[in-house]
């Protein structure tokens, strides 16, 4: 899956500039009735706009003038009437020209959304206001937090209006920012009202300028304000649930002084960007404050779903007054399992914890290194569209130390892997010690552990095969940080590996029609993971690029004699160098299209078979428009990958089964993939895999195609960098160099636990099978656990807890068939 786009981690602005408002949407897209409303001071005013609309289906000269021809014709991007952007290269940008300076009331905007055919409401909106169309003043943002990608989905699109506050600012320029939400956007009006009732004064005056320059920006700061607004709702709607007693003074102070701190916030912060950051010091303040009259104590923890992202204002939960829960944790042998434990700090000041663990103790009273089985990370909190800031990012813990601003959450991340741990249980306290001023105190709190090894051998080649996107040779990497790279795929199970048309040979056509092909940069490429399970070589070539070629020099135009002679000079020497390398016809596949059905892809196939029929090759598309596109390819391509909830694609994959295709893999490349669910998207792909039938997913991992500085200090939403990305850098997080250069996340994870949930039941389904050959009565036993798996499998979506209980009840059937060969470490359902 190729994609020009890549991931920055957006660090907590330091100064915060703008205040935001939530989203407002009004019913329909139809402008109202002009003899009801204000004067429409946009009505057919010039205006500029960039980039350049480019949807196919709605893009047409009358771009220029239809955003401010008062037709609001229902925001449909299949009408010449609407503008629209199809992966923007920038944030689609109108500025209108009013003529003259003048008083400003309302702005609204006209656009659509609702889900279906992949169309979004826009993520974010702004409305900047100027008099020289170079300098500008915030004038308002929108959010689109209330309508998700979740939302229900409808058959067709949903029209809807952005509509701003009474604004009372002056200016000749208004400028509307539009951020898209994945790949589409549309506008179809944009209105700019007079005031019903001018003011005496105009608002805005202390208002900071910004130039357009600094959009990225403004986006940035403008979703932290969102979300600080969205702390504070949160907060002052747990007064009444979390009040103690009839009357409580400290209580209501602190809340009565969270309200005075909003209507700051509301009041102010569009003037003074600086104050904006002290009202967020002092509210985390007042939520220490709070937490301490609830607690008593200076923090507290608790156990917690790793499979669920964290806020840093996770506080309110009343299960939780007190220190709650023990760590528990199964896995087979040499798999990994994962624990979480949240940190509350019940104080008005920061507070550093050091954590510890101790040895491990099995239940014969022997003692095991701790360090060899259990690693600690810790959650750094990122921002993601659309969620606010969440607790993702899981680096390891610098000096043992994690710190907690006041009245927040900061999370302990445990994982424990060691392939030569023996079956048993295992016991281990992990030691959570404050740091007074430069002194460690004695007194600790403990959080109790336990480990069960089932005498069950998780093997070190998983079934489901793994092709995620990972392209290492774009990354400037030294030999360490290399090492450390592909060792952290191959502890994600990452078994097929994609090499990116970058790394692949190049060759040349010499005077006599003859080929010579170097091979340099794809050996550097090849040898960073040469033991891969298998490889897949990707040529680059889409149906979006109408100039695709084969990577040697002079071979001429598509398809021509010459072009089809360089073509089998081209893979005969490329399949006998990997033959020198010792890859068989079996271990690699070659994937020349991205996402296509097309004719190329069709051609390049038929072309690539006829020169070596042994060669294999791949096709990962989202389906067809006609059926007879996916039927002409069956007998060239012999890895089909679908992509996930595409309505072609679910009809494809009925085409291939009915055709007596049996292997295919899927992949989902949703973005932007940090508000993506890490338990729901994640981890449930290899169980939905499983459910249809697929041997193989994939996802995006590292790919990267901006420079490391190119996007420094934006968010990643309003920046060409790659959103489907799992995994951070070291300089995005402003971590020091000591630390790994790649940086995991809960999201991969979840991605791995999915993997090794793939092997539970595959493992189980082979018991069951075998089963299936003996007497009568294990006959029996085999038909009902292959209904017990398929309830499992059912059932398994709706909860994430519901995944650790599939789990046990995978590894006792496979207990109680060995009960006379294996000791039973049957492990009860928790109480």
């Amino acid at each position: 899956m190729f994609q020009h786009f890549n991931p920055l981690v957006n660090n907590r602005a330091l100064i915060l500039s703008f205040a935001c408002f939530s989203i407002s949407f009004a019913a329909g897209c139809k402008a109202d009735n002009p003899d009801s409303q204000p004067k429409n001071l946009a009505l057919g005013k010039t205006y500029r706009i960039f980039p350049e609309p480019n949807y196919k289906l709605c893009t047409d000269p009358g771009d220029s003038i239809q955003l401010t021809d008062g037709v609001a014709a229902g925001c449909i991007w299949q009408r010449k009437s609407t503008v629209g952007w199809y992966n923007p290269e920038g944030v689609p940008t109108i500025i209108i020209d009013l003529g003259t300076s003048q008083r400003i009331g309302k702005i609204k905007i006209h656009t659509v959304g609702g889900g279906h055919a992949g169309v979004y409401f826009p993520a974010q909106a702004l409305v900047l206001i100027g008099n020289n169309g170079h300098d500008y003043q915030l004038a308002e943002t929108f959010e689109g937090l209330s309508l998700t990608r979740e939302s229900k989905k409808t058959g067709r699109g949903v029209p809807h209006t952005f509509e701003s506050k009474d604004l009372q600012m002056e200016g000749r320029f208004v400028c509307v920012a539009i951020q898209p939400d994945q790949s589409l956007v549309f506008v179809d009006e944009i209105e700019v009202l007079a005031p019903e009732v001018e003011e005496a004064n105009a608002r805005g005056d202390n208002r900071p300028w910004r130039s357009l320059s600094d959009l990225s920006r403004v986006f940035t700061e403008s979703r932290e304000c969102t979300v600080i607004q969205q702390e504070f709702d949160r907060f002052l709607d747990a007064q009444p649930s979390t009040r103690k007693s009839a009357s409580d003074p400290v209580a209501d102070a602190i809340f009565q002084r969270a309200h005075a701190l909003k209507a700051e916030l509301q009041d102010d912060a569009f003037a003074f960007p600086q104050k904006l950051e002290k009202l967020e010091q002092e509210f985390e303040v007042l939520r220490g404050r709070w937490l301490a009259n609830r607690y008593k104590r200076d923090f507290v923890w608790h156990v917690v779903d790793p499979m669920q992202q964290p806020r840093r204002d996770d506080i309110y939960d009343q299960r939780h007054d007190q220190e709650a829960g023990s760590l528990a944790l199964e896995l087979w042998q040499g798999e990994y399992e994962s624990g979480a434990v949240n940190l509350i700090n019940c104080s008005d000041s920061p507070l550093k914890i050091v954590v510890s663990i101790s040895p491990l103790q099995s239940k014969g009273g022997g003692t095991f290194s701790s360090a060899d089985t259990v690693s600690l990370k810790h959650a750094v909190y990122v921002h993601a569209p659309g969620m606010g800031f969440i607790g993702d990012a899981l680096p390891p813990i610098a000096n043992d130390i994690i710190e907690i601003s006041p009245g927040s959450v900061g999370q302990l991340w445990i994982t424990v892997h060691n392939p030569e741990l023996e079956p048993g249980r295992y016991d281990f306290s992990i030691s959570l010690r404050k740091v007074l001023g430069n002194i460690i105190s004695k007194d600790a709190t403990y959080v109790h552990a336990s480990v069960v090894v089932h005498p069950v051998r998780f093997p070190k080649q998983t079934t489901l095969k793994t092709h995620n996107w990972a392209y290492l040779s774009q990354f400037p990497f030294n030999t360490a940080e290399l090492e450390s790279t592909v060792a952290d795929l191959t502890s994600h199970y990452t078994n097929v590996r994609i090499l990116a048309s970058s790394a692949l040979p190049t060759g040349s056509v010499r005077p006599d029609g003859s080929v010579h092909v170097d091979f340099s940069k794809f050996d550097r490429a090849f040898d960073i993971a040469p033991d891969t399970e298998q490889f897949m070589f990707f040529w680059g070539m889409s149906d979006r690029n109408l100039k695709n070629t084969i990577r040697v020099r002079g071979a001429g135009e598509w398809m021509s004699s010459t072009w089809r002679t360089a073509l089998k000079h081209y893979v005969n020497q490329w399949i006998s160098h990997l033959k020198t390398r010792g890859i068989g016809y079996d271990r690699f596949l070659m994937y020349p299209f991205d996402e296509s059905c097309g004719d190329q892809f069709y051609e390049l196939l038929r072309e690539i078979k006829s020169i070596d029929p042994r060669v294999r090759t791949f096709a990962n598309t989202p389906g067809a428009k006609h059926p007879s596109e996916i039927k002409r390819l069956i007998p060239y391509v012999d890895q089909w990958c679908l992509p996930e909830n595409v309505a072609r694609s679910r009809k494809a994959r009925e085409i291939l089964r009915s055709s007596g295709v049996s292997n295919i893999w899927r992949y989902n490349v949703k973005g932007p993939a940090r508000e993506l669910s890490p338990y729901h998207y994640y981890r449930l792909q290899s169980w939905r895999a499983w459910a249809d039938g697929d041997t193989g997913t994939g996802i995006w991992v590292y790919a990267r195609y901006a420079p490391n500085d190119q996007c420094r200090g934006a968010d990643y939403a309003t920046c060409e960098r790659l959103i489907h990305a799992v995994v951070y850098e070291r300089g995005d997080l402003n971590l020091p160099r000591s630390s790994d250069r790649m940086i995991t996340s809960r999201r991969w994870e979840a991605w791995r636990d999915g993997v090794e949930d793939y092997e539970y039941l595959v493992r189980t389904r082979d018991l069951a099978d075998s089963m299936l050959n003996g007497p009568a009565h294990i006959k029996a036993k085999g038909r009902q656990l292959k209904k017990e798996i398929d309830k499992i499998v059912f059932n398994v979506s709706a909860d994430s807890r519901n995944v650790y209980r599939a789990r046990r009840q995978l590894t006792n059937a496979i207990l109680e068939s060995n009960i006379n060969n294996l000791a039973n470490l049957k492990t009860p359902e928790p109480d």
